[in-house]
């Protein structure tokens, strides 16, 4: 965006500048971290479509993302507008095919594989929304910056709130977070366990009561790995070893992940712990019909969760 603004508004300094990476901040190894964060666009299918439909909107997609189309719209972008109508495209090889300078497309190379895109969530706009109308309230009429952001948190919630059940996605209430809400799971299921009078679970029941007192995320992951021990498929572990697997890519952890994730749907025990709910909605179910297996399933899970939570937490505090 700024090659673009520059190339149009400030012509009398063209050829007196260049552009390199964003600066960056020296790591423990030595490395800098310049990531920088990337803006995303979607292309999406409307649903309602026949299969036939369905497949024909699937080929244009492709087309439409691919280096021939985008290289070609590049191109021909720049050939009417000039320089400045050069197009951020995610495809590589149109990257690559656009009138770059050697010296140019080599600095926006580097750049483009240091990239991280911000999350989004459903009833996110509202966040942006609103903060900026505390942020207005404060600049143009001296309100206090505190008192404006606190008075938009209700809003912002209840929205999210909505727009998540709207997705049949789990929800919180006010002021609950996700680690107090596993926690209240895990300690239900786990006293509907020692009900069967399982025995052999006592030591894992004893390390998942000493991680919920204690709260520490390495305790947490203890007493998950305690607790998915008992299982046939060792879900827990294995997931938690992708995850901190630095010779992975996220390509790489994101099919491991997956394939570990559909072995397991297979098992008689796979419980999705977002979709317990005291009502019965969204697909969910309540913790007491769950059987044996089960409960050990979902106690191992709302004990990853819950580790998962609380290292976010902490990162957020560092």
């Amino acid at each position: 965006g700024l090659y673009n603004k520059l190339k149009v508004f400030a012509t009398e300094i063209d050829g007196a500048w260049t552009f390199v990476p964003v600066p960056g901040t020296e790591q423990a190894d030595g490395s800098i971290n310049n990531t920088a964060d990337s803006t995303i666009n979607a292309v999406v299918m409307i649903s309602g479509q026949t299969d036939t439909e369905k497949l024909a909107s699937w080929e244009f997609m492709k087309w439409y993302t691919g280096a021939e189309a985008q290289t070609r719209y590049a191109n021909e972008m720049v050939a009417i507008i000039g320089d400045s109508a050069k197009h951020p495209t995610a495809n590589r090889t149109a990257l690559m095919n656009m009138p770059w300078t050697r010296a140019e497309y080599t600095e926006v190379a580097k750049q483009f594989e240091n990239l991280a895109a911000i999350p989004n969530y459903p009833g996110s706009y509202y966040l942006d929304r609103h903060t900026n109308f505390a942020f207005l309230a404060a600049y143009n009429d001296d309100a206090d910056p505190s008192t404006e952001l606190l008075s938009y948190i209700n809003t912002i919630n209840n929205e999210i709130t909505r727009k998540r059940e709207e997705f049949k996605l789990e929800t919180l209430e006010i002021g609950q977070t996700l680690a107090s809400k596993r926690m209240d799971q895990a300690l239900e299921a786990i006293e509907l366990l020692k009900e069967k009078n399982a025995t052999k679970y006592t030591s894992a029941i004893n390390a998942a009561m000493y991680a919920i007192a204690n709260e520490k995320v390495a305790q947490m992951d203890e007493a998950s790995a305690a607790f998915a021990a008992f299982l046939d498929y060792n879900y827990i572990v294995d997931l938690n070893a992708i995850e901190k697997d630095s010779t992975l890519s996220d390509v790489m952890k994101t099919s491991k992940t997956k394939e570990i994730t559909e072995k397991v749907k297979t098992q008689s025990y796979y419980i999705n712990v977002t979709k317990q709910t005291a009502e019965v909605k969204n697909g969910g179910y309540e913790i007491d019909s769950l059987n044996e297996t089960q409960l050990v399933y979902f106690i191992a899970e709302c004990l990853r969760n819950t580790a998962d939570a609380l290292a976010s937490y902490e990162k957020a505090n560092t």
